[in-house]
C-alpha cells in the first residue's frame, strides 16, 4: 500500500479492486484454496483488511500535518482546498469522514496520539471481522479475535489447522461419518481437534 496516505477521492470501484488485489495477494502468499473466506483468513492469520490499512495511513499522516507540524505549507494547502472545494470534495471532509467510520474524534479539532488511532481503527477493524466469522457457518467457531500461533508447528500440520480453521478443511462435516461408518481411522480429524483445544 506504498503511498495510499496520499490516494485522495477513492470511488468505491477502486476501493473493491485495491481489496480484491490483497486478498489475491494474500491468498498466493499463504496457498489459501481461493474459495476460503477472506475474513476468516484475515481473522487467523491476524491481519485487517486493505480499507482499515489505508484508513490508518491517511488519518495518521494528515494528524502529522495538521498536529505536528510535519509540513506547514501542506496544512496551508488543505485549508484552501477546503475553502474551494467546501463540504462534500475536501481532502479535511474526507478524513473527517474516515474518523466518524472509526469512532475517532476529529483530529482537525484535537490533537490526538497516533498510537491511539491506531488502536482504535484496529479495534473497529477487529471487531468487522470477529462479526463476520461469528456469523459464519464455515469457519470454526471463536470466543475472541485472538488467532493461533503456528511457529511451533511443522509446515504441514500448520497448514492443516490453518485451513481447518478457516473452513476449508471441512472433514468433520464431511468425512467423519463416512470414516465412522465403515470403522476406518480418521486420525488427521483427531489431530486438528487436538490442536484446536
Amino acid at each position: 500500500m506504498y503511498s495510499s496516505e496520499c490516494w485522495i477521492g477513492m470511488n468505491k470501484s477502486l476501493k473493491n479492486d485495491i481489496e480484491e488485489a490483497y486478498r489475491k495477494l494474500l491468498y498466493k502468499l499463504f496457498d489459501i484454496p481461493i474459495h476460503s473466506k477472506y475474513e476468516s483468513v484475515l481473522m487467523e492469520l491476524g491481519l485487517k483488511k486493505a480499507k482499515d490499512i489505508i484508513a490508518s495511513l491517511k488519518i495518521c499522516y494528515m494528524n502529522r500535518i495538521w498536529n505536528e507540524g510535519l509540513n506547514p505549507m501542506g496544512k496551508h494547502l488543505l485549508i484552501n482546498d477546503h475553502k474551494c472545494k467546501g463540504e462534500e470534495d475536501s481532502v479535511i471532509e474526507e478524513i473527517e469522514k474516515l474518523c466518524e467510520e472509526y469512532k475517532i474524534g476529529s483530529i482537525f479539532k484535537t490533537y490526538i496520539d497516533n498510537e491511539i488511532i491506531k488502536e482504535r481503527i484496529n479495534k473497529v477493524a477487529e471487531e468487522e471481522i470477529w462479526k463476520s466469522n461469528f456469523m459464519s457457518t464455515i469457519a470454526e467457531p471463536r470466543e475472541s479475535y485472538r488467532h493461533k500461533p503456528y511457529h511451533y508447528m511443522t509446515r504441514g500440520k500448520g497448514r492443516i489447522v490453518l485451513l481447518w480453521r478457516i473452513g476449508s478443511l471441512r472433514f468433520r462435516s464431511l468425512w467423519k461419518n463416512y470414516y465412522t461408518k465403515h470403522n476406518q481411522s480418521y486420525v488427521l480429524i483427531h489431530y486438528v481437534e487436538e490442536e484446536m483445544n
